[in-house]
């Protein structure tokens, strides 16, 4: 039997062999326009610090207070000891901010690829078949990988094919995963058409706006705001625009704690962030310049389920996650 050491060897190798090799950059210095990478002073144009917010000293300084305050330790998971007043504060301004069109409820958690996962393992199940665009993020692809859900795959911002499928849903409900601005690329998916094709065949809409949240829209609530659409679940972060780490999740129904159950396996963000997160939204702005699925039940919005131990995979045809 060959060594540890032997098989990482032969799986760093291959990984190089198809062009996968990656080298990561040492930054000296807080992510602006110039800053120290490597010890060289460079211009950065792959930050997702989009408004510069890291380093506002009204974000800085709320951190520096809340550690004085709750110090450094969450103290335990959000199930346990680990859910404070800034917590529970900053999920309802993010409700009332990006919510005013009837989001009645968010859920703050430590990352991204988190808040995907926790959704979608939440939402999706057996009686759900998931629609998701060919190049959403990889966070949703696993996150489908992981729901007891039927995956089916639409060729990116193919509203026919996503109409042709959703014609085709076997199971009592459909949700339609996509992201808002995607990343790789820099679109924006077509919401408005996205939206309408989905409720014409009674299935839930999930919008993933990392990228939009901060950057588009006349408020900076995104790219929902900016199409003037409202989809069932709206996925957004504080990792980019807003200037430090965490997502949150927004739903039009009553499911905080089910979806926080299946979600917080890893400890969520504690006081420190959800005190600087609170003063990005606290004036409501970001501080810059009929017929059911297939012939079933008329659309309702989803309800959450508890879901905590999930964790088979589905039948799925997305393509990998490898970007």
């Amino acid at each position: 039997m060959g060594s540890l050491d032997d098989l990482a060897a032969d799986r760093n190798a291959a990984w190089a062999g198809a062009g996968l090799s990656r080298t990561l950059r040492e930054f000296t210095g807080p992510q602006e326009p110039v800053t120290r990478i490597d010890g060289r002073r460079l211009l950065l144009f792959a930050s997702s610090n989009y408004l510069g917010l890291a380093t506002h000293p009204g974000v800085t300084g709320a951190a520096r207070a809340a550690l004085e305050v709750y110090g450094a330790g969450s103290g335990g998971s959000r199930l346990t000891t680990g859910t404070t007043d800034l917590h529970t504060g900053l999920e309802r301004r993010l409700a009332e901010v990006f919510g005013g069109d009837g989001h009645e409820d968010a859920v703050f958690f430590a990352t991204g690829y988190q808040a995907n996962l926790a959704v979608l393992q939440t939402i999706a199940g057996p009686d759900v078949t998931v629609y998701s665009d060919s190049l959403n993020h990889p966070s949703i692809i696993d996150g489908c990988r992981l729901a007891r859900a039927v995956v089916r795959v639409f060729p990116h911002d193919d509203l026919a094919a996503l109409d042709r499928l959703l014609g085709e849903c076997a199971t009592p409900h459909a949700l339609v995963v996509s992201d808002g601005v995607f990343s790789m690329d820099g679109d924006l998916a077509d919401l408005p058409g996205l939206v309408a094709v989905a409720e014409r065949h009674g299935a839930w809409t999930m919008i993933d706006d990392a990228h939009g949240v901060g950057t588009l829209g006349p408020t900076g609530r995104g790219s929902v705001e900016h199409h003037g659409v409202r989809p069932d679940l709206l996925v957004g972060t504080a990792s980019k625009a807003l200037g430090g780490r965490g997502r949150f999740r927004g739903v039009l129904v009553d499911g905080r704690h089910a979806a926080a159950q299946s979600g917080t396996r890893v400890r969520l963000l504690h006081g420190t962030f959800c005190t600087d997160r609170r003063g990005c939204v606290g004036r409501g702005r970001c501080p810059r310049r009929g017929t059911g699925v297939g012939g079933h039940a008329p659309r309702q919005r989803p309800r959450v389920r508890d879901v905590a131990g999930c964790s088979g995979a589905g039948e799925s045809d997305h393509p990998g996650s490898g970007r």
